[in-house]
């Protein structure tokens, strides 16, 4: 025995160190368990942290070993793959952890794939599992659907190892596999036509449900099909029957219809099986539904046509992300103080859930005298609460509840989420459940997880022209919820700049483009818009300025936003111009957006309904297309959007032309006469320390400081150090300046000197004690420096905020007429 143990265990070994020089079959990645050290592989950054292990692997004698942290953020170990871009594919990771910390932003041992064209990164599909602690060998596995369409043309494919280096342990990765995945065989599928939302059947709606069936046949084998459906009460008791005997039964389409409900507030179960011989269940699945005879009061549910319905009646979501402080409020009850020039109904916080019942409950209050509803995060530690829940769902400004952000970037678990769903779901069976998802694996993956989808499908702008990925990324995302069977379909639009992130090729969206995406956005058939996100709105003229005008226009032809497209009514010769026909009661409206960074011209037939020779107007742009024959032709710039109206009204209320001149005009006013601190002179910032979202983002965030925008809602200045005292914040010339008065913008700073730096050494040239302005000017004599620094010794919050900070040359003029 002792010696056939001993063979065992030999045999064991010798099978488990040949792993690696056996790669399974179809594996894509190449030297998968590290076998010839860095063969096949490369590394991006500062790299002492990554070395080849043989003290520890999976199988074979090596793995990747990762320790200790670096003075990149991240630090990458990557590989060319020839990645199936059209087919579904399997991600398999084996990794060990000791003493992992993650960052303070969360992290561990990750991978992602990023696909590049034109030599530039333009997106990837990020795989954050987070392993951390102390963990053995752990299989960490991930779907990547297909991505062609997604991303259009892709050049190359890298597969991603990483670690946030603000992590702290040890890591050993080995046996990484990239294969093919083989689709998932359903033979009976499912879908709820009616009731359109959360299964309840209002009054006499009827029940009807789509079913497909696709039975794979074994050799030689005979069926006999049958689908069964049967609609009970709670009791058991069978309300109505219905049964398909068909030869094609093999592989069908159909619909069902159930009429015969009674009147009443009562629960039932729908139960659909496939058989086969009568007695072989081949598949089956139930349903729960719930019947009400009428609606409570502010209660959301969905029409027909999946309009969202808030108190029976139509409601297009519209506004922000992250509107959480009531400092916002001034501002927006300035922009609501007319309900014709109606520009947001909608806030959304990422922290007020985590306030006390007083902060939440005045903000909720405020929103509702706005006539604004709220989507709150209702989770404690990641996990729903319930009394969160009872405590907020009667408030009247409620109008549903965000369960999770971008769930396929960190792999949460389905089930985990549907779980989550059915708590929140119990708990207020009046109010929705919303999630986003950033690419259409992830719409597809967690599509019944929540009532409402959103996405963020951002098209990341270069500077000069054109975007990281084709603009149509926001068609092809709203696609995917459409089949997912999620409507209706929210957005939420990029409105900010990838350099804050990190990309310093970025830029913020222009109104052009911004106005592109929005109609994008309706022509696919979204309902929707939740801007992303309103802190970085303040800092750019074409958010701040033209996101409220788009509100504008949006909710002036909300009802053509929410209608139907009327299916083969209009054609065009270019394929680069999206389109779609609506009817109203105002007339009709055609919306038609270029997807394209050229300019394009396009012939239009309109065939239905008939369309007489007359004039169309064309919405905010103050001119008319004539229609001849039922055609029309028009020009197209870069990404820009024209639309169509009958409605003559609707087409002169706002003006394109106008807006873009507000917006010019307020941007040449942010470089104020003497001002040499403005960021347009070469002005660069430092400080002691600085709060960002990425370290290599510090000189994007410092530069706020210097932008012209000096609101309190502006981004600020925070130092990374709460608490502690001295803090510091320079502007530094591109060249000697004489100057005498410097302005600071703060919402706390209370005691600072005002310094220039003459001869290598720091002066003080002013002293500001116990200040309680928030705009403080400091002036002095004349001095000539290349550097001007604010030392602060004191401030009312923790963190030090400063939004803005001016600097002004001496007024030779204004000297000699004081002298």
């Amino acid at each position: 025995m002792k010696l056939l143990s001993c063979a065992a265990v030999s045999l064991f070994i010798l099978l488990n160190n040949s792993y690696a020089e056996m790669p399974k079959k179809n594996n894509i990645v190449k030297n998968p368990g590290f076998e010839d050290s860095w063969s096949e592989w490369k590394k991006i950054g500062e790299n002492e942290c990554w070395n080849i292990s043989e003290a520890e692997h999976h199988s074979g004698k090596k793995s990747l070993y990762w320790k200790g942290t670096s003075a990149s953020e991240y630090v990458f170990i990557a590989q060319d793959i020839p990645c199936p871009l059209n087919e579904s594919s399997r991600f398999v990771v084996w990794v060990k952890t000791k003493d992992l910390k993650p960052a303070q932003n969360g992290g561990g041992v990750s991978f992602a794939i990023q696909y590049y064209a034109g030599g530039k990164y333009i997106g990837g599909s990020f795989k954050n599992p987070q392993l951390s602690g102390t963990n053995d060998w752990t299989k960490l596995e991930c779907d990547i659907m297909p991505v062609e369409n997604y991303f259009g043309k892709i050049e190359r494919v890298e597969f991603v190892l990483y670690v946030p280096t603000l992590c702290s342990g040890e890591a050993w990765i080995d046996d990484i596999e990239v294969y093919k995945e083989e689709p998932k065989h359903e033979p009976l599928e499912i879908t709820v036509i009616k009731p359109f939302y959360r299964n309840i059947i209002v009054g006499n709606e009827p029940l009807q449900i789509n079913f497909a069936t696709n039975v794979r046949k074994k050799d030689n084998e005979t069926l006999s099909l049958k689908l069964k459906a049967d609609f009970s009460d709670a009791s058991g008791k069978l309300v109505e029957s219905k049964t398909v005997n068909d030869k094609t039964l093999e592989k069908m389409n159909g619909i069902l219809d159930f009429k015969s409900l009674p009147s009443g507030k009562a629960s039932y179960k729908l139960q659909v099986s496939l058989i086969n011989k009568d007695t072989d269940v081949i598949a089956s699945k139930t349903f729960q539904f719930e019947k009400v005879d009428s609606l409570p009061e502010n209660f959301f549910h969905l029409s027909e046509t999946g309009v969202p319905l808030v108190n029976g009646k139509s409601f297009l979501m519209w506004g922000y992300t992250g509107l959480s402080n009531s400092d916002n409020f001034p501002y927006l009850e300035d922009k609501l103080d007319n309900e014709k020039d109606r520009m947001t109904n909608f806030a959304m916080s990422w922290n007020v859930h985590k306030r006390d019942d007083a902060s939440i409950k005045s903000y909720l209050d405020k929103l509702d005298s706005l006539g604004m509803k709220a989507v709150l995060i209702p989770t404690v530690n990641e996990k729903p609460s319930v009394e969160f829940i009872n405590k907020w769902k009667t408030h009247p400004a409620l109008l549903g509840w965000f369960l999770c952000d971008e769930p396929e970037n960190t792999q949460v678990p389905l089930q985990d989420l549907v779980k989550k769903y059915e708590t929140i779901k119990k708990a207020d069976p009046e109010h929705p459940v919303i999630i986003d998802c950033c690419t259409p694996e992830g719409i597809l993956k967690y599509a019944s997880a929540c009532d409402i989808m959103t996405t963020d499908p951002y098209p990341g702008f270069f500077k000069g022209a054109g975007s990281r990925k084709p603009i149509t990324v926001v068609t092809e995302n709203i696609n995917a919820i459409i089949k997912s069977g999620k409507s209706p379909c929210w957005i939420i639009p990029q409105a900010f700049s990838w350099e804050y992130f990190g990309s310093h090729e970025d830029r913020y969206p222009n109104f052009t483009e911004l106005r592109n995406m929005i109609y994008q956005t309706y022509i696919a058939g979204a309902k929707g818009v939740m801007w992303y996100g309103y802190a970085f709105s303040r800092n750019n003229n074409d958010l701040l300025l033209g996101i409220p005008f788009l509100g504008k226009e949006s909710f002036l032809i909300a009802d053509a936003v929410l209608a139907e497209d009327i299916k083969g009514s209009v054609s065009s010769d270019n394929p680069a111009i999206l389109y779609s026909l609506r009817k109203t009661d105002k007339g009709l409206f055609l919306f038609a957006v270029n997807t394209k960074w050229e300019k394009q011209n396009v012939h239009f037939s309109l065939s239905r309904p008939p369309f007489a020779d007359s004039d169309l107007n064309v919405i905010s742009e103050g001119r008319k297309v004539l229609i001849k024959d039922g055609k029309f032709r028009d020009e197209f710039g870069p990404f820009e959007t024209h639309l169509y109206t009958t409605n003559e009204k609707d087409a002169s209320t706002y003006s394109v032309k106008n807006i873009l001149g507000q917006i010019d005009d307020a941007t040449k006013k942010l470089l104020k006469k003497g001002n040499i601190a403005h960021q347009s002179t070469g002005s660069k910032v430092t400080a002691s320390s600085a709060c960002v979202r990425s370290k290599k983002a510090v000189n994007v965030y410092l530069s706020c400081v210097i932008d012209g925008f000096c609101g309190k809602d502006t981004f600020l200045w925070l130092d990374k150090t709460p608490g502690k005292f001295p803090d510091w914040l320079q502007v530094t010339f591109p060249k000697v300046q004489k100057i005498n008065k410097v302005i600071v913008y703060t919402t706390d700073l209370k005691d600072w000197d005002v310094q220039v730096l003459k001869n290598g050494e720091w002066t003080t040239v002013a002293q500001v004690s116990g200040n309680s302005s928030y705009a403080r000017e400091s002036v002095f004599e004349p001095v000539e420096t290349i550097a001007v620094r604010l030392y602060i010794t004191a401030a009312s919050k923790p963190r030090c905020e400063v939004a803005e900070i001016e600097v002004y040359k001496v007024d030779i003029d204004s000297i000699d007429k004081k002298q």
